[in-house]
């Protein structure tokens, strides 16, 4: 009996460490599958996240291109403008020297006018 006892505990010891050890494998399988569905989201995320800082980036650089060429264009303008300015001041010294000349030659042909004048007069 006492035999038999102790062969009952065997088997029931046995079936314990067998239902434990299920149990656990039960659990490292749950685990490992958990894992690797915490690593396909990590994986997805990291790829997205990376997809977007490089789209930002393309569009960080896309818009200093443009301030670049905006600086460009206004450096130009202000060029432009500067020799607009001194073709402006040129034109104003062509034209009042051109004054001048007109002034002198009415002048003189106001004076050759009277030296006409005073000529009639003493024939």
């Amino acid at each position: 009996q006492e035999y038999t006892q102790l062969q009952q505990q065997h088997k029931q010891l046995h079936d314990e460490h067998h239902h434990q050890h299920n149990l656990v494998t039960t659990q490292i399988s749950e685990t490992l599958a958990e894992a690797d569905a915490l690593h396909h989201v990590t994986t997805q995320l990291s790829a997205e996240y990376s997809a977007q800082l490089s789209r930002q980036f393309g569009e960080s650089q896309r818009q200093c291109s443009r301030m670049l060429r905006t600086q460009q264009t206004e450096a130009q303008v202000v060029a432009g403008m500067a020799a607009l300015q001194r073709e402006h001041a040129s034109d104003k010294e062509m034209i009042h020297a051109m004054q001048q000349q007109q002034d002198m030659m009415n002048g003189m042909h106001q004076a050759t006018t009277r030296d006409l004048t005073v000529f009639e007069r003493d024939l």
